[in-house]
């Protein structure tokens, strides 16, 4: 699918506002004179901010409800590269290839039923490299524990950010220097699907090995946890009040 809205937003933001702008009518991007940072591309249910130094999203987020999830279309049988970036900076295909990782979906294709929907998320820019244990495993688990929240009366904003290691140590890449993520991150933001009013929030810091525990729920943290270490605001368009409660909340099982 091609993106319907392409705009640039702070750097320090709410990653949640952004798709909250896009799909509102009331709201509204900031003034173009605050513009400072690198495009963000908003298609029909997420946004993500590609990286051109990783060749991957620097999160995604998305918003999932009973109407994303209806439908039953085929996965497609192949990627594509993202256009948005330099094709110099472009992760290809053949950066996976005969590697021993998946292609790991940032935003779940499972979370789309209709074809076109589930086709945009097949961008090479949505994927990391991902260990198959992993990627079908434990994340695999969380992805169809927040779609259980799902129902008519509820959405979820998600958001989905990979997070790699320090400058004290080497990240190991594949490819043609496709790094590996050390950390994937994950925020759910359960909200009445009619009002968008808050129901509740929690996070996830898994870490991206072939041994990491098979439930996700050993690996659940408050969204302020998550939010320290991608140092930004996930839920700010949040009374503060609200945003206060649930970010802090204790996590758990999902």
């Amino acid at each position: 699918m091609k993106p319907n809205i392409c705009h640039r937003y702070p750097g320090v933001l709410s990653i949640v506002l952004v798709l909250f702008w896009a799909l509102s009518a009331a709201a509204a991007p900031p003034p173009l004179d605050q513009v400072v940072t690198p495009l963000v591309v908003v298609t029909d249910h997420f946004a993500y901010q590609p990286d051109p130094m990783t060749g991957a999203a620097r999160w995604v987020v998305e918003y999932i409800d009973a109407d994303t999830l209806a439908g039953d279309a085929a996965r497609p049988s192949s990627w594509r590269v993202d256009t948005n970036l330099d094709g110099r900076l472009r992760a290809s295909d053949a950066d996976f290839r005969l590697t021993g990782f998946d292609r790991g979906h940032l935003p779940a294709s499972a979370n789309y039923g209709r074809a076109q929907d589930k086709a945009a998320t097949f961008v090479l820019s949505l994927a990391v490299p991902q260990p198959p244990a992993f990627n079908r495993g434990p994340m695999a688990t969380l992805e169809n524990r927040i779609r259980a929240r799902v129902d008519d009366d509820t959405g979820v904003y998600i958001v989905t950010a990979p997070v790699y290691g320090n400058r004290s140590r080497r990240t190991a890449t594949i490819g043609r220097y496709v790094p590996i993520p050390a950390h994937m991150v994950k925020a759910a933001l359960v909200v009445r699907r009619n009002s968008r009013d808050a129901l509740e929030a929690q996070a996830w810091i898994l870490p991206n090995t072939k041994t990491a525990h098979p439930d996700p729920n050993t690996y659940a943290a408050t969204v302020d946890q998550a939010e320290s270490l991608l140092a930004a605001d996930l839920f700010a368009h949040l009374p503060a009040e609200v945003a206060r409660r649930l970010e802090a909340a204790e996590p758990v099982p999902w």
